[in-house]
């Protein structure tokens, strides 16, 4: 790992961004992170209580251990975030940013069973299954899941994602609330909501964001599988709308992911309080590890090439093995 590491420091150009490129953030957190939502290892819970969190952390941990083929030596949400981090690391060098999100993605479904299986749809009348894909390798609970409820009902769908995802996600999260979508999100929403009440999960400050120190790992390790994973798998429209000043982030049910949405993730600046200062850039800047293209959009677009965004992680890799330079 050190001399994987090692090669990554020094493929790079020591290059001086420009000033507009560094995202001032004197220290890390940044200021603008709630102190009333930050979560304290062994005191704060979620709805359901310590026990039923380290259960979830505990299945989540297995499968990153099964995608990466080890485990590390830290205990806890840092081991977690260690495994994360060597996931972005080594499925990055290879594939990049697709290959990142890909394998993220396969550790979210393996936490679903597969079952009623993809065979007995052949038991359901077509009209209702049609249009839904029974691709192989699906999950059966997921496919099912889009043909019983997110396609008939996918108001209710959405409003029940949302309530799940407060209910047993805070753990990874941090501190939650359940919301509703804005005006805004409303009038650009392919269908009707209703209102849009409790559609939106309101994270007020996240703690895998917090932790890890990195906008290439929340983009590609979070943002773009979760929403892959939603809006595919599951069939439900979701967006991911993070803040890096604050920590918060909005997952909005009933919106799917947009262009514009995946350019303003991919063109977040590189911290102040990274170790290396936003100095280990290459000409163009670019953040490789971050990517070109958003999961969950259709059609071919590309989002312009961005700097490099990282910050100081107790747990793993800094800048240095996030980042390599345009050829």
């Amino acid at each position: 790992m050190a001399a994987m590491l090692h090669l990554l420091h020094h493929a790079l150009v020591p290059v001086s961004p420009p000033a507009k490129s560094i995202l001032i953030t004197p220290s890390w957190p940044p200021p603008g992170a709630d102190p009333r939502y930050h979560w304290i290892e062994g005191e704060s819970a979620g709805p359901l209580g310590r026990l039923p969190d380290r259960l979830f952390e505990h299945l989540f941990r297995r499968q990153l251990v099964a995608e990466l083929g080890r485990d590390v030596d830290e205990p806890g949400f840092a081991g977690v975030i260690r495994l994360v981090e060597l996931l972005a690391v080594e499925r990055g060098v290879g594939d990049g940013a697709s290959g990142v999100s890909a394998a993220s993605l396969r550790v979210l479904e393996a936490l679903f069973p597969d079952w009623p299986p993809l065979s007995a749809r052949h038991m359901v009348p077509e009209q209702l299954r049609r249009g839904v894909e029974a691709r192989a390798g699906r999950k059966g609970l997921l496919y099912w899941f889009e043909v019983l409820f997110a396609r008939p009902f996918p108001v209710f769908a959405g409003r029940l994602n949302s309530w799940v995802t407060w209910w047993a996600a805070q753990w990874l999260m941090g501190p939650c609330t359940l919301d509703d979508l804005s005006p805004e999100d409303l009038a650009a929403a392919p269908s009707e909501l209703y209102g849009g009440q409790g559609a939106q999960v309101l994270v007020h400050r996240c703690r895998f964001l917090e932790e890890a120190g990195c906008a290439s790992v929340c983009v590609n390790a979070c943002k773009m599988p979760t929403q892959a994973f939603f809006n595919e798998e599951m069939g439900v429209p979701m967006r991911m709308v993070p803040d890096y000043e604050t920590l918060e982030c909005r997952f909005k049910f009933g919106l799917p992911p947009s262009l514009e949405d995946e350019e303003e993730a991919r063109a977040v600046a590189c911290f102040s309080a990274c170790p290396a200062k936003g100095a280990l850039r290459g000409s163009p800047t670019r953040c490789a590890m971050v990517g070109s293209t958003g999961a969950g959009i259709s059609g071919n677009a590309q989002a312009p090439a961005v700097p490099c965004s990282v910050g100081p992680s107790a747990a793993g890799p800094s800048c240095e093995t996030m980042c390599e330079t345009d050829s």
